[in-house]
């Protein structure tokens, strides 16, 4: 009795399919590796950095998600700025030798908003939320702590709300990681560059690595001929101005649709295959496998749609019958749902299928097919074939 191709295991069926190949022609197989390409920025959404009567925040609105909101203000009847847990852009100032009361200065007034240095902390109204000559304002992504929304993340531009007097020369440096990637400079030329003019003296400034490189962190300083130069950073509280956004991307390896990229790692190795569903775009992604979890993570968009091939999770105790893998999305995890359809080997993801699958509502992991063998006493191997939808993780055990 002829057995159907269906009903073989994934070995059998691997085996089946080279020797056809050998039977039919001798050609090139390219097997996609994981990530060989230098990663490149996907679009993770803006900061918003606003200062007005109603309330002054820095807001991260992600691609997805809900927005995060790190709000500051001035202290009582002074110019301090007073930032709580900057957990989004730290404010900060390099305190010199001679004025050891350097403060990050703020002003929360009408005609007035604006961050600045107040050195010493005593300078007046004028200039405590200035930049001035010798001074340095400092803003810088928080990136690098395992609890930060912005973990990971860089800026690959800002569009910031400055405003210029006395001829002031802004000068910014960008950094990524610590490391200098030189120097911009902004003229003060076309508006008014006297002392006040309103938003006559507001520059709406693009600030970008020339090579197009992200960067984690912005130092500000100012140069000119008169002793009175200031700049200050501001968010749109001026007649005919806006908010200073600063747009924020991830570093990822590109993946284009119908291509596979596979990851191993304790034992356990896993394919994944961007299906080219119409609209599909080049996406990012990180895939990292270890023996019990599975984690991707995407970039440039929705997630997409992704068909993930555990060609063998590391080996377990064996159990019948198989016990089902824990996925997430939910946050707190669930049991992976079998999929709605019926499984076609003809309906590959290259070419735009899922082996005859469909997402049941509700869900963004489901189960293609999954078989298990043994491997060592009391031991089994457990391979399966899983459609997603979203950015996620699924671990056994």
């Amino acid at each position: 009795m002829a057995l159907r191709w269906k009903a073989l295991s994934r070995r059998w069926k691997a085996l089946g399919a080279i020797t056809t190949l050998a039977l039919l022609a001798v050609v090139p197989i390219q097997i996609a590796t994981g990530q060989t390409t230098d990663p490149v920025p996907f679009g993770a959404g803006v900061i918003r950095l606003h200062m007005n009567t109603d309330a002054s925040f820095f807001r991260y609105e992600p691609i997805s998600g809900t927005p995060i909101t790190q709000s500051f203000s001035a202290n009582t009847n002074k110019c301090v700025y007073n930032g709580g847990t900057q957990s989004l852009i730290a404010v900060s100032t390099p305190v010199p030798p001679n004025a050891p009361r350097t403060i990050v200065g703020y002003q929360q007034k009408d005609n007035g908003y604006g961050l600045g240095v107040n050195k010493a902390a005593r300078e007046g109204a004028g200039g405590c939320n200035q930049t001035n000559l010798g001074e340095t304002l400092v803003l810088e992504l928080q990136n690098d702590a395992s609890t930060s929304p912005l973990k990971g993340l860089y800026l690959s531009s800002a569009e910031l709300d400055v405003e210029l007097k006395f001829n002031a020369t802004l000068h910014v440096e960008l950094l990524k990681d610590g490391t200098s990637l030189g120097s911009r400079t902004y003229n003060c030329d076309g508006s008014d560059c006297g002392p006040d003019s309103g938003g006559g003296d507001n520059y709406r400034l693009t600030i970008a690595d020339m090579q197009n490189r992200v960067f984690d962190k912005m130092v500000f300083t100012t140069s000119s001929t008169n002793s009175q130069a200031a700049a200050v950073i501001e968010g749109g509280n001026d007649a005919g101005t806006s908010e200073s956004l600063f747009n924020v991307v991830q570093l990822l390896n590109p993946v284009d649709c119908g291509d596979t990229k596979s990851a191993a790692g304790g034992g356990t190795s896993v394919d994944v295959t961007l299906v080219p569903t119409e609209g599909c775009q080049t996406k990012g992604y990180a895939l990292d496998a270890s023996a019990r979890a599975i984690e991707l993570i995407t970039g440039g968009g929705a997630a997409g749609q992704w068909v993930v091939e555990v060609n063998d999770w590391a080996p377990e105790t064996a159990a019948n019958p198989v016990p089902a893998s824990t996925v997430f999305p939910p946050t707190a995890g669930e049991l992976v749902v079998w999929c709605n359809g019926t499984y076609d080997s003809e309906d590959i993801p290259s070419t735009g299928g899922t082996f005859g699958a469909t997402m049941p509502s509700g869900h963004s992991w489901c189960l293609i097919r999954q078989d298990a063998e043994i491997a060592g006493t009391n031991l089994m191997q457990v391979n399966e074939t899983l459609l997603l939808e979203a950015d996620a993780r699924i671990t056994r055990g």
